[in-house]
């Protein structure tokens, strides 16, 4: 019997782990014993390493078990600590990931990299590395230009490192670039640092003092607990109000989510999506279908937006895809974007459903009342609305169609930013999460977890920071990305204002007649009682004549059931529109996409004018642009975020 062909579902990502370097030139570590210093380090490198194993066999997180850990160093290759932990490292089965801070030729051509043996080292390092990303720094404008390269180097060092190795004096920062700024930018982001003393007996501890002017430090023994903390996941307990709405622990909800199948919305599933269509006059000739295979879709989409929208150079683009599909990125951006579509399809549609069948529910019971003959198929209609309403509900509930919608939907946008990000050295950013916004921070999900699992898989993208580089990436961030965002949110803002106008104003009509109706119906029978006797006396003398009794009765059975419709099904029908305005939250997603809307335009006139080298940007101001253009689509995913966890589910 042949092998059962295995189930597509999102991968489980493999466990990497990466370890930066900073530390002194040899002639700042005058009297440093290399024999003693070397075994050092190598000590503490296979420390790490044997911490690393440990965790992934103990089995604290869904890593992959077909893969074995991946662990990093990343070093700018200088000459002294630099170079002697890099050795140690190669030696010890990490990767070499490198950033230099200039281009390749000039790097080799100046003291950075020390003279005679330690240049050949240096080439010989740089030989074997896994990636290299040569930075944009000026070393021929003088000193100040060179440190500022340095300090560069250094930052994005930390920006891609777990932990901080560093060999250090311990001495406060003399000046930018050096290894004393390097160590207290890592305390103040809390990135563990391990610090080998430069000078003799060169002990090692975790440093954990606050202040570098007297530098303290705990035994290594404290690393796996560190370690833990950035590998494992979240262990937050939900509370009985959080369990109550779908919560789960984060562990089951990465469960879940690597166990997820295929899926493809069946035109129920669509039916939120055609009521918007409707109310908001789009097309309904035809629904975008699901792809059968999500990640070729994503990669053929993103393919499509890079060449044609962005037009960037078909090199760059061949570049990207591989590097995106190598860590990770695509695949799980692809099955996060298309399962938070199928999961916000089905909760939004779950609702609407409720409420289009409430009005229903509320038509057939009064029904019952008015015409005795249907009482009973009027009973069975009634229960099956109702008998559906609460089928939805639980199905939305047990299945946690919410939160997967939330969840999914929060990953995938924190990877999209990656395609925009990882190209000119920014990994991550780091969140501004408002006080009030608390509740929906997602630094404490399985997401972020995975988010950065995903990160660390990426490691450095080989690159060069030259003019066609900085170039293409800044048409990647201006055209495929702020200009495609900006065009969705005026989209959107002006879809969601025109389906909450209609659909407001339809319910205030029905409300309208139905007050008309009672109106007209307390005058007739409360008010004037005398005066409708004597209106509808001929009527009932020619009713009560021969044959037209029974016309009249049906007349009567008319008038009844469209009183029926007036004073009871218009306002329940209001109602419920009401409430699918505010479950819907279309007044708050078309102010949301207002507001990022135009955050968006000042970022596209920031890009325009960032400072350059000559034509081409700058990587540091590229770079800022960039994290500040991620953090401003955060902000808003992490405010919608808020907007639909303080929802509950509810029957209607």
């Amino acid at each position: 019997m042949g092998s059962l062909k295995q189930r597509p579902a999102p991968p489980e990502p493999g466990l990497t782990f990466r370890v930066g370097v900073s530390g002194h030139l040899w002639s700042k570590m005058p009297g440093a014993e290399p024999a003693v210093l070397t075994e050092q380090v190598r000590d503490v490198l296979i420390q790490i390493r044997e911490t690393v194993y440990t965790f992934i066999q103990e089995k604290r997180a869904p890593y992959s078990p077909d893969q074995s850990p991946t662990l990093i160093l990343l070093t700018a290759l200088a000459d002294g600590a630099d170079q002697l932990v890099a050795q140690e490292a190669l030696d010890a089965g990490y990767q070499l990931h490198v950033i230099l801070p200039f281009d390749r030729a000039t790097v080799e051509s100046t003291e950075f990299v020390g003279l005679d043996e330690s240049r050949e080292q240096f080439a010989k390092l740089l030989a074997r590395c896994s990636a290299v990303l040569e930075l944009d720094g000026t070393a021929d404008a003088g000193a100040e230009a060179s440190n500022l390269a340095y300090q560069q180097a250094g930052r994005m060092v930390l920006r891609y490192s777990d932990l901080l190795l560093t060999i250090w004096n311990g001495a406060p920062p003399l000046g930018p670039g050096g290894t004393g700024e390097i160590v207290q930018i890592a305390i103040e982001d809390d990135i563990p640092v391990v610090w080998i003393k430069s000078a003799p007996d060169h002990g090692a501890g975790l440093l954990r003092s606050a202040s570098l002017s007297a530098p303290t430090s705990d035994s290594l023994s404290l690393l796996p607990e560190r370690l833990d903390r950035l590998l494992a996941l979240p262990s937050h307990q939900p509370s009985a109000k959080e369990h109550a709405d779908g919560r789960v622990q984060p562990a089951a909800a990465a469960r879940d989510y690597f166990h997820e199948p295929h899926q493809a919305a069946g035109i129920l599933t669509r039916l939120w999506e055609i009521v918007i269509r409707t109310v908001a006059g789009g097309p309904l000739r035809r629904l975008d279908p699901f792809p059968d295979d999500y990640v070729a879709a994503t990669r053929a989409g993103w393919l499509r937006t890079w060449r044609a929208q962005a037009k960037l150079p078909e090199p760059y683009c061949t570049w990207l895809l591989a590097r995106l599909e190598e860590s990770g990125v695509l695949a799980h951006y692809a099955w996060a974007d298309n399962l938070a579509t199928y999961y916000g399809l089905r909760f939004r549609s779950g609702f609407t459903a409720s409420y289009m069948l409430a009005p229903v529910a509320v038509f057939f019971a009064t029904f019952g009342f008015v015409a005795e003959s249907w009482a009973v198929r009027a009973a069975v209609g009634e229960s099956m609305a109702l008998g559906s309403i609460f089928w939805i509900y639980w199905r939305a509930t047990h299945g946690r169609l919410r939160e997967r919608w939330l969840d999914y939907r929060s990953l995938a946008e924190r990877l999209r930013y990656l395609v925009f990000l990882l190209p000119i050295g920014r990994p991550t950013i780091a969140f501004r999460i408002a006080a009030h916004n608390r509740m929906a921070d997602p630094r404490d999900t399985w997401t972020n977890w995975l988010f950065r699992a995903l990160v660390r898989r990426a490691g450095v993208f080989t690159a060069r920071m030259d003019g066609a580089h900085l170039e293409a990436c800044r048409t990647l961030l201006s055209n495929a990305e702020l200009k495609s965002q900006l065009d969705y949110h005026q989209r959107n803002q002006d879809r969601m204002h025109r389906v909450h106008r209609r659909l407001h104003s339809c319910a205030n009509v029905f409300f309208f007649f139905a007050l008309l109706f009672a109106v007209a119906h307390g005058v007739a029978h409360v008010l004037a009682p005398k005066l409708f006797e004597a209106a509808t006396a001929p009527f009932y003398d020619w009713a009560h004549s021969g044959s037209n009794h029974l016309a009249v009765a049906r007349v009567q059975g008319g008038l009844r059931l469209a009183g029926l419709f007036a004073g009871v099904v218009l306002p329940a029908a209001g109602a419920a529109i009401h409430g699918f305005l505010s479950q819907g939250d279309f007044e708050g997603s078309e102010r949301r996409s207002f507001g990022i809307a135009e955050g968006l335009r000042d970022l596209l006139q920031q890009l325009d004018a960032v400072p350059g080298h000559g034509a081409h940007p700058r990587a540091e101001s590229l770079g800022s642009l960039a994290e500040t253009a991620a953090l401003t689509m955060a902000d808003e995913m992490v405010d919608w975020r808020v907007q639909f966890l303080a929802k509950h589910d509810t029957l209607v």
